[in-house]
């Protein structure tokens, strides 16, 4: 499989690697910022490749909170993908 291929960027040029065999059905959670287009373009992103995304939008400095609360309550145990 050519994975250079399979790589999408973002605005800021980040790499991200999609895994196009059967990645398509898991369960995502995206964290991910509100202020900005990279932030939300993230989420619409995910919505289009992944078949069940949930996102939690937060301000930037609220990221880590955020991702502590998940990990506390165990909730981000249900999901394929973070």
């Amino acid at each position: 499989m050519n994975l250079e291929k399979n790589l999408v960027y973002n605005e800021a040029g980040i790499k991200f690697l999609i895994y196009l065999e059967g990645i398509g059905m898991r369960n995502v959670l995206l964290f991910t910022h509100k202020n900005d287009i990279d932030g939300m373009g993230s989420a619409i992103l995910a919505r289009l490749a992944f078949s069940q995304v949930d996102y939690v939008l937060c301000e930037t400095f609220e990221l880590q909170k955020a991702i502590e609360e998940y990990y506390e309550s165990g909730k981000i145990y249900t999901y394929d993908m973070i």
